[in-house]
């Protein structure tokens, strides 16, 4: 039986304000929330997550 692996979305902060049509400073306060769903790839740049934003809005807001 083959494991299924999950088709991660990791996408720069930049794409993921455009797709959810955000602000700026409302998509970097998100990043810095405890439990948002991005990674820091360097010291400057993050990755999102896209398959998991959703569940994100949905438990908190």
């Amino acid at each position: 039986m083959a494991k299924e692996k999950s088709q991660e979305n990791w996408v720069t902060v930049m794409s993921f304000i455009e797709h959810y049509d955000l602000s700026k400073t409302l998509a970097y306060t998100l990043i810095h929330h405890k439990n948002f769903p991005c990674q820091r790839v360097s010291k400057r740049a993050y990755r999102v997550d896209l398959n998991k934003t959703d569940e994100f809005f949905k438990k908190y807001f």
